[in-house]
């Protein structure tokens, strides 16, 4: 019997809402706990699973299969004055 592929975009809209949830649950667990060294290790494994998640993010976006709109400039200037008080 064949299983039907999935697509690209499908595997890696996946793999992205994946790391999203990978990522979610190391931040939980590295505020969750309680030795420093077990927090840092936690806080290292959240920055190499963000590496990963941006690297996935960057080839959907290059292949068109995430489009983003670029910010009005004068609203993004208003959050920026905002912040910076």
């Amino acid at each position: 019997m064949e299983y039907p592929r999935m697509e690209d975009k499908k595997i890696l809209c996946d793999m992205l809402l994946s790391q999203k949830m990978i990522t979610e649950s190391y931040n939980r667990l590295a505020n969750e706990t309680l030795t420093p060294a077990l927090r840092d290790e936690f806080l290292n494994l959240l920055s190499d699973e963000h590496k990963m998640e941006s690297e996935i993010f960057d080839e959907i976006h290059i292949r068109g299969w995430y489009p983003m709109q670029m910010a009005d400039s004068s609203k993004a200037q208003r959050i920026l004055e905002k912040y910076q008080k």
